[in-house]
Formats: structure tokens, C-alpha cells, sequence
């Protein structure tokens, strides 16, 4: 069983390099695909929300890593009660997921 890696600098410094740029590339082009973000000047008022990374190996029943998977989330420990805590920063979530929601409902 192989460990991940505990950062995007780690991964990306690593012995599997290209395969995990390859996942950031992906991510980055899905978040774009989907208008999930846009680049806005920051109000001089409100706090910066940090983003963080999840890197996940997916792997077969014998521990062979068949997959690379890189997530790109909004940090809500960044958020402050009363100042930007109503406010929604959510991932997007993918048809698969949604269906097997939905097909679970059923």
C-alpha cells in the first residue's frame, strides 16, 4: 500500500509528477468548464477564504493505484460568524454522485 502524498507541492515533486499535474490540469479545467469560479478583485472589507487541496490515489483490491484524483476546495474554516458565514462556497458535484443520490432517494 502506497502512501499519498500530503500536499500539492509533495505530489507534484514526487516520483508520480506527471500523473498528478495531469489531475490538477483536470480539476482546473472542470472548475472552468463549469463557471465554478471567476478571478474578482478582493473588497478592501472582506477576509480572503483560502482554498486547499485534496489528493486521493484510487486504488484496486490488490493496493495497484489504477487512478489520481486532485480536488480543489474552498476552506470554510476561513469563514467568520456574522461576517461571512452565510455564505456558500461549495464544490461541484459531479452526475455520477448526483445520480447515485438520486437513484438511493428512489
Amino acid at each position: 500500500m502506497q502512501d499519498e502524498p500530503a500536499s500539492m507541492n509533495d505530489a507534484l515533486c514526487g516520483p508520480h509528477a506527471d500523473e498528478w499535474k495531469k489531475a490538477l490540469e483536470y480539476e482546473i479545467g472542470q472548475l472552468q468548464k463549469l463557471h465554478t469560479w471567476k478571478l474578482v478583485e478582493k473588497p478592501p472589507d472582506k477576509p480572503i477564504i483560502l482554498s486547499s487541496e485534496v489528493l486521493k490515489e484510487k486504488q484496486d483490491a490488490d493496493y495497484v493505484v489504477q487512478s489520481r484524483c486532485m480536488w480543489i476546495i474552498a476552506g470554510s474554516h476561513g469563514q467568520t460568524y456574522g461576517v461571512n458565514y452565510t455564505e456558500t462556497f461549495s464544490s461541484a458535484a459531479k452526475m455520477p454522485s448526483v445520480r447515485v443520490i438520486l437513484a438511493l432517494a428512489a
